[in-house]
């Protein structure tokens, strides 16, 4: 039953939705910080919403930009992140591989509450 539910709802985004719709962590204007990216909506329950200010094409681009979890839940992600956008590979980003000539800000949130209630848990059980 669960899966005809959400082959409905795929269904229905498919047929009803505009291709055009952006999340709030994408629609986001003028952002100055990462206080204006922290806890936006993104499109999907995996990925997070990150500051970002960098150059592309020789214009400043300051943006909220929307990246896989998994991929900035320490310092070494989140720069292994920063160096595949830059090249235009991030493999989140079906379909973008613009390139950037650098990024020097790039700010996620790695703090994820889940980790911490799950060890809290794990002791309180030893």
């Amino acid at each position: 039953m669960k899966f005809n539910i959400i082959y409905l709802i795929i269904l229905f985004k498919c047929l009803f939705c505009s291709s055009t719709w952006t999340s709030p962590c994408e629609s986001t204007e003028n952002p100055t910080s990462f206080e204006s990216c922290k806890k936006r909506g993104t499109e999907f329950i995996q990925e997070t919403c990150c500051f970002s200010k960098g150059i592309q094409n020789g214009t400043e681009l300051i943006e909220c930009v929307e990246v896989s979890r998994d991929d900035v839940r320490n310092e070494q992600s989140v720069e292994i992140t920063r160096q595949r956008i830059i090249a235009g590979e991030y493999w989140a980003w079906d379909g973008y591989n613009l390139t950037y000539d650098s990024i020097e800000i790039f700010v996620c949130s790695g703090k994820f509450l889940f980790p911490k209630i799950s060890i809290l848990i794990l002791i309180s059980l030893l």
